[in-house]
């Protein structure tokens, strides 16, 4: 299987990011926290963000120092705790803290790419 593109992992990046913020959109966390569908939803594309991360090259990383990369690469092993252990207050804190600013950064980079 041929590997992806740094473009193609960059936009994975903003689609799994804002898809976290939309499944968010005015819940607390007690919401959050109670309702199954959503934790599942959030818990899989921080997976992929963190999939996503780890493939980009380390080149790249170290050109764009902005982004926490391994911070980022560690998201789904923070969350994830065992195949059936999710930490709630990690993935929130996630979404909370680093997701907005993630997806800005990410898009910012995609739309240096295009240039």
């Amino acid at each position: 299987m041929p590997s992806r593109t740094t473009e193609l992992l960059l936009e994975d990046i903003i689609h799994a990011s804002d898809k976290i913020l939309m499944y968010t959109r005015g819940m607390s966390y007690y919401d959050f926290s109670a309702d199954d569908k959503t934790i599942d939803a959030v818990v899989r594309n921080i997976e992929i963000i963190s999939e996503a991360a780890d493939k980009i090259s380390s080149d790249y990383k170290t050109a764009h120092p902005e982004i926490d990369w391994s911070n980022i690469v560690n998201y789904a092993n923070r969350t994830v705790l065992d195949t059936s252990i999710i930490n709630h207050e990690m993935a929130w804190k996630i979404r909370e803290e680093d997701v907005s600013t993630l997806l800005e950064q990410a898009s910012a980079l995609s739309n240096e790419n295009r240039r």
